[in-house]
Parts: structure tokens; sequence; C-alpha cells
């Protein structure tokens, strides 16, 4: 059985192999499910990734900084309602990262429209939706499990902001409610 995977798009992607011009074994996924090379065991050693933006990937198991009692502390502040939908996050090394996809405004379509329609656009457009960084929480100390939070900065070219340090339960509740309001850019 050919290694496939599905990403949140729909889309179905195959694990194909190669060699590098040294002879290595090179590892990518293609959308053909016909091409030659496509492996049918997943390499030992590897895990098939995929990003907020639904790209998908295969990289050597790495041991991750972050919980997965950290990463369901940041889901569950994310899913408590007090933050709009449109937002994705993803633990990269010693951080977490959260994204947030640019909605249109659809409240200019309720008229005439019923609203299930509506709300099935939305989730349509959530699903191509392209998902930029706006926040980071960085692991600064493995003892304490301390947090330096950033804010993505738009002056000029894009970078992080520094805001604050201290536990992800707390930086999480004080900070992600703002994300998609005009608050976010008053955080300092």
């Amino acid at each position: 059985m050919t290694v496939k995977y599905t990403n949140r798009k729909g889309e179905t992607y195959y694990l194909k192999s190669g060699k590098t011009k040294t002879g290595k074994v090179l590892y990518n996924f293609v959308k053909n499910g016909d091409a030659d090379g496509l492996v049918d065991l997943m390499p030992e050693g590897f895990e098939v990734t995929e990003s907020v933006n639904a790209k998908v990937n295969l990289r050597k198991v790495q041991e991750q900084a972050i919980t997965d009692t950290e990463l369901f502390t940041v889901g569950t502040v994310l899913d408590s309602g007090s933050v709009k939908n449109n937002i994705r996050f993803e633990s990269k090394g010693e951080s977490i990262v959260i994204y947030e996809a640019q909605l249109p405004d659809f409240s200019g379509l309720s008229l005439g429209l019923p609203k299930q329609y509506i709300q099935q656009m939305e989730k349509d457009f959530l699903v191509s939706a392209r998902y930029e960084p706006v926040v980071k929480f960085e692991l600064i100390c493995e003892n304490t499990r301390t947090f330096l939070a950033f804010r993505m900065c738009y002056r000029g070219r894009e970078d992080w902001m520094e805001l604050s340090q201290g536990k992800l339960q707390q930086l999480c509740e004080d900070i992600l409610p703002h994300i998609g309001n005009e608050s976010f850019y008053e955080l300092i």
C-alpha cells in the first residue's frame, strides 16, 4: 500500500523517493498517485507533518520541547469562545506559534441569504485560507516552564515584538482574545 496523506484541504499526497546527485535517498510528497518511485512503507524514524497552510512534509521524528499539556492549554483558550474561529496553532521547536486567517466580512451577504448558506461559505473559506503568524510563545525556562510572549509587529518589515513573560495559561488568557481585534495592535 502506497504511503499517502490527505491534508485539511482534502488534497491527497503520495510519498515518493528519489536519489540526490550524491546517491542519498530523498523523500518528498507529490499529488500524482501514478508517479514513479512511490513508497510503500513509511521510512523508519520519520513522520508526516502538515503545516497550518496544509503543506505536507516528511521529517525526522524530533523530540518536542513543548508538552501535550501545553498544546492542550492553548487549544482550550482558543476554543473558549473568546477567540475567533479563524485561528490555528502549531509547535515549532521550543515555541508555540499562533496563526490567523484574514476573513472577508460576510455580514454584508446576510441580506436575503439563509444563515446556513453564509456559515457554509465561511467554513469553505477557512479550508482554503492562508494563515499568517500573529503570536508566538517561546519556552525560556524548561524547569519552571516559563514562556516569553511575542506578537507580530507590522511596522515596516514584519518581525516579532516581545510582550511579556510568565506561565503559558495566563499569557494565553491575556493575549489570545485580542487576535482579530483592534486591541491586538495595542498590546505592547
